[in-house]
């Protein structure tokens, strides 16, 4: 590990850094983004890069004051963001946490020497909810994640709470056609494409913010549906999906309900956002173009 950076946040003398730099991206995130910097600082990483994407609230103020590097991405979406993170990333080592999510101070140690012990590209932290109590929807969260997360090899990672190396950023890269949604599942498509190594972590853990309420988890589920859409023209996943979801239910009948509001209403983004892009030529190309 490297000598204490003296970078923003806890900068108490005597304790290592760890050589990683720790990209958030952010837009109108103020009830969470405090909470996310705290925890990532605690971890003492080399340098902390928020990207704020034009929030109208006082996220970018919030991160400031914990003493982020803060920059904009002037609002051209979640792949152009982190891609602008990992840009002006100082570390051969990103780690992407997710605004809404926190970090305990050994998970990015954790992910760093998991990630070099076992020669990952890249390596996505254990996600679970913030102790308390669970709502149905939060816990079917944690039930699908212990279905489809194990430690160990994967064949896509999420961007919640993950280590990338800098190089396969640089050789695969975020593409901003990404807009919202399912940027880094697309990118660890690519990556597995190129070659990478990718993992889930055995030691490292994450707190990530599940939606508590009904209107929350289906809005969610919109969201990511339109994501999806874009992955489904560009990387022709969709069976696969649909398989696992239906592994899943056969395992555990009460899950039922969870996954079908899920998946209902993943289905309605999937159909807004493949109407939007049968009715956009150029947008069509730009999916059906990228490469690695």
């Amino acid at each position: 590990m490297a000598a204490d950076a003296g970078s923003g946040g806890d900068t108490a003398p005597g304790r290592t850094v760890v050589p990683v730099s720790v990209v958030v991206c952010a837009r109108n995130r103020a009830s969470s983004i405090g909470r996310c910097l705290e925890s990532v600082f605690a971890g003492r990483p080399a340098e902390v890069i928020v990207v704020d994407g034009l929030s109208t609230d006082e996220t970018a103020t919030i991160a400031r004051r914990s003493g982020a590097v803060v920059v904009s991405d002037d609002g051209r979406g979640l792949g152009a963001a982190r891609e602008h993170g990992a840009e002006l990333a100082s570390q051969d080592d990103i780690v992407f946490v997710d605004a809404d999510a926190t970090i305990l101070p050994d998970t990015l140690e954790a992910l760093y020497l998991e990630a070099h012990e076992l020669v990952y590209d890249a390596i996505q932290a254990r996600l679970e909810c913030p102790p308390g109590p669970l709502t149905y929807w939060q816990s079917g969260e944690i039930w699908r994640r212990g279905a489809q997360e194990r430690p160990g090899r994967a064949t896509v990672l999420g961007c919640q709470a993950t280590l990338i190396r800098r190089a396969l950023v640089r050789r695969v890269g975020f593409d901003p056609v990404f807009t919202g949604a399912a940027e880094d599942h697309d990118f660890f498509f690519r990556a597995r494409a190129s070659g990478a190594v990718l993992g889930h972590s055995a030691r490292a853990v994450a707190y990530h913010e599940d939606r508590a309420s009904l209107r929350e988890f289906m809005s969610q589920r919109f969201w990511y549906g339109r994501g999806m859409a874009r992955l489904i023209v560009r990387h022709r996943m969709l069976a696969d999906q649909v398989g696992n979801a239906r592994k899943a239910m056969r395992r555990d009948p009460a899950r039922i309900p969870f996954m079908s509001v899920s998946w209902s209403f993943t289905a309605l983004g999937m159909a807004a956002e493949l109407t939007r892009v049968a009715l956009d030529a150029d947008l069509r190309r730009r999916l059906r173009r990228r490469s690695i």
